[in-house]
This record gives C-alpha cells, sequence and structure tokens, in this order.
C-alpha cells in the first residue's frame, strides 16, 4: 500500500490546477533545498566563529546565537519565503477542495459505509486544541464550516502529501506501514484483538492495520469532529472497517485492559506537555496484559540535535503553527510512560529509518507484563 493513495474523496482539477500544485511544491523544494542550506552556510561560516570567539567555548544550544543569525539577510528570506509557501499551499488547496466539493460530497453519499463513527453529542475537545491553526491550516484541526464538513480532512490529507513531497519523501512511504514492519520484526509474538490508534486525524495510518491484522478490532480516537468525519468516509472508500469515535486520548471510553496494540503517529508533538502525561497514563489503563503501546513521531529531541537544528524546531513554534513542538522536542517520553506505570525495563526509545524517505522516526514502546 502507498501513502499517497488515490481514492474518490481527494480534490480533482485541471492541468491550471495541477500546475499550481506543482508550483508550490517546487517553492516548497527551493526552500529546503536551496534556502536552508544557504542559511546553514551562513550559520557555518559566519554566525557560529563570531559565536564562538564571543563566548569562549563552541557553541552548545540555539539560543547561544538565535538573535545574531535571526539579523542575516539569509535568514530573513529562508524564514519569509517558507512561511509563504506555507500559506500559498493552503490557499490553493481550499480553493480546489471548495471547486470540487460537490462531486466530493455526492462521491461520500455513495459509499457502501464499512466505518463507523461514534459522536457523543456532550463531547468538548482540550482547550489549547484550538488555540493554534496547526501548521498554519486554516481553522486548524477543529474547522468545521457546516453540517457535515469534511474540509479539515481534506485540507490535512491533500497537506500531508504536498509536504512530504517537499521533504523529498516518496509514495511508498508510510507511518504505519514502517510501525507494522518494526512489530512484525520486534514482537512477532503479538497477535492483537483490538488495535487502538489515538489522535488518528484524517485516518490515512488507521487504514494500515485492519490489513495488517485482519482478525483484529480497529479502533481510533479523534478530538475533532470533522476530522472523523473524512477519516470515515475515507475508510469507506478503501473497504476498511474501522471503528471511529470521537474522544480525547486523555480520556478515553474504554474499559481497563481493552486493548492488545495502542498506537500514535505525529501525535505527540500536536500535544501539550501536561496532556502528554494524561495521555500516558490513559495507555497504560487501557492496555491490556502482554500487550504492546508505540508512539511514533519526528526524530527532533533536543539532546539529540546540533544546535543548527534545534535552532530550525525553534522556527516550527514561532512560525508554522506548532505550539508544542518544543514540548515534544523536550520531553523524554519513555520517563513519561515509566511515571504512568509501565516497568522501566519495558520501555525503550529507538530510531528507525522511514520506508522511502531521508526522515528517521523516533519511536517508544511500552509493553505490560
Amino acid at each position: 500500500m502507498s501513502r499517497d493513495l488515490t481514492h474518490d474523496l481527494m480534490p480533482q482539477t485541471d492541468h491550471d490546477g495541477m500546475s499550481r500544485r506543482l508550483a508550490v511544491l517546487a517553492l516548497k523544494r527551493a526552500v529546503g533545498g536551496v534556502l536552508q542550506p544557504a542559511l546553514m552556510k551562513s550559520y557555518e561560516t559566519n554566525v557560529k566563529p563570531r559565536t564562538e570567539e564571543r563566548l569562549g567555548r563552541p557553541v552548545k544550544h540555539a539560543e547561544d546565537f538565535r538573535n545574531e543569525l535571526k539579523d542575516t539577510p539569509q535568514y530573513r528570506l529562508w524564514s519569509s519565503v517558507n512561511r509563504a509557501a506555507q500559506h500559498r499551499m493552503w490557499t490553493m488547496l481550499s480553493n480546489q477542495i471548495d471547486a470540487d466539493y460537490d462531486r466530493i460530497e455526492e462521491a461520500s453519499q455513495a459509499l457502501p459505509g464499512n466505518a463507523s463513527l461514534v459522536e457523543p453529542v456532550d463531547f468538548s475537545a482540550p482547550g489549547y486544541i484550538a488555540q493554534a491553526d496547526i501548521h498554519c491550516q486554516p481553522g486548524g484541526y477543529l474547522l468545521d464550516r457546516f453540517d457535515g464538513d469534511l474540509g479539515a480532512g481534506l485540507l490535512y490529507e491533500m497537506g500531508g502529501n504536498i509536504y512530504a513531497m517537499g521533504q523529498n519523501i516518496g509514495a511508498k512511504d508510510s507511518k504505519a506501514q514502517r510501525i507494522i514492519n518494526f512489530i512484525c520484526e520486534e514482537f512477532p509474538g503479538l497477535k492483537p484483538r483490538k488495535v487502538l490508534e489515538l489522535g488518528c486525524s484524517a485516518g490515512a495510518q488507521t487504514t494500515y492495520y485492519p490489513e495488517a491484522f485482519p482478525s483484529a478490532e480497529i479502533h481510533a480516537v479523534d478530538v475533532s469532529p470533522a476530522m472523523l468525519r473524512y477519516a470515515k468516509k475515507r475508510s469507506d472508500t478503501l473497504g476498511a472497517n474501522i471503528q471511529f469515535q470521537l474522544a480525547d486520548a486523555g480520556d478515553l471510553p474504554y474499559a481497563d485492559n481493552e486493548f492488545d496494540l495502542i498506537v500514535s503517529h505525529n501525535m505527540l508533538h500536536e500535544t501539550e506537555a501536561s496532556h502528554q502525561r494524561v495521555i500516558m497514563r490513559e495507555c497504560e489503563r487501557v492496555l491490556a496484559p502482554g500487550g504492546l503501546c508505540l508512539h511514533q513521531d519526528v526524530a527532533v529531541q533536543l539532546d539529540m540535535l546540533p544546535p543548527f537544528i534545534q535552532f530550525l524546531s525553534e522556527w516550527q513554534k514561532e512560525n508554522n503553527g506548532e505550539p508544542f513542538w518544543l514540548d515534544y522536542a523536550s520531553a523524554n517520553v519513555p520517563e513519561l510512560l515509566v511515571k504512568s506505570g509501565f516497568g522501566r525495563d519495558h520501555v525503550k526509545a529507538h530510531y528507525l529509518d522511514q520506508l522511502d524517505g531521508p526522515l528517521k522516526w523516533y519511536v517508544v514502546t511500552a509493553q505490560k507484563p
């Protein structure tokens, strides 16, 4: 299964629309392939030597040189074009979704309905979720313009595809498939009866689990009604039987010891620090004895990054709608799991190569004896 699936809900466009997508992609690749290397060169050849001379020691942290690097023309160009490319992408995608929305809505109504969705009427998302337009996506996770709106999920999936291509991540890459391969290699005895994905958003990773574990019940939760609405319809297009539920990963509507496998994909870096701790406690509660809890996310742990890359991580929080990026990057995820009740000997951190891309994933596993 490829990452960039083509299905009936994906917006269709004409030649001009495809040209606009390619133009945004080219701009994003220029940011990463031309402007960022120029910024790094400015840091290495000018800012870093001056900083070390001023401090009388090697550079250790981004705070050593942050203000000086921000004052360079290379930073101003890289930062402004990077932010502009993100806004250009969302404007282009919003226009294309709106132009094709009637067809998308008609296609969604004709689907067979393999998946299910439970939406408690009294549910409220954690307050911090609404404080920012995550990734600068218009309306963020909670965009919900009218009854039955699918826009949040459409934007999220299409934006994710363009982001991945801009990072030279291939179409064969998949976070879920990489994790499934890892589970089969490292935990071959695990045969889950019930699987739970936390923070499933548009459901792009969720649909891999019914195929990997055909005899298991697959459940997924998220805090966004519109995201889940789209995730359910998306699963229907692919014939995936998944039980979606509107729920907070920190307050799960499930019994103790209910799931044999709990996973999350890129959820932690969108989660406030205090809520990360609550979520880990819930993972320990609903995981069955003998089960596996696994959190996969971007590999940006600050204590493992060189100072220049730390600086780039700070930019994500300041300029790219990632208010909790540094909360995650500075968190000790294994220790959070240990403090939530998992035995220290049963918690481990891993760095995994992507299936089809240049990056690595940070993965933390916790087993319950």
